[in-house]
């Protein structure tokens, strides 16, 4: 990943470089989620988050297609199951870098 600046809200972004997608840096920390008025909601709780990189934009048909063609040659041939995907994405966004 290539470290791109901070954006204008102050969030740092990164660049994948196989994929061109553009990740936002987004810190952890820790909210309360729930309400005590809906009975599937209850009951209100802390929640804590570590941080971690999403992505910027959403995921289109081209981008897709490029992660597709990376995880073919990855994992060989020319027909793989998402199960077996996800795996690979997975290793190609967190694990590898540029």
């Amino acid at each position: 990943m290539t470290y791109l600046g901070k954006n204008p809200q102050g969030y740092k972004e990164y660049k994948h470089g196989q994929t061109g997608i553009v990740f936002v840096y987004i810190p952890g920390g820790t909210f309360q989620m729930g309400d005590d008025e809906f009975d599937n909601t209850k009951p209100i709780h802390n929640v804590a988050l570590n941080d971690f990189l999403i992505g910027k934009s959403e995921v289109t048909q081209g981008v897709w297609q490029k992660i597709e063609n990376i995880i073919l040659h990855i994992k060989g041939g020319d027909d793989i199951r998402w199960k077996q995907s996800v795996g690979t994405i997975v290793l190609l966004f967190v694990v590898k870098q540029d």
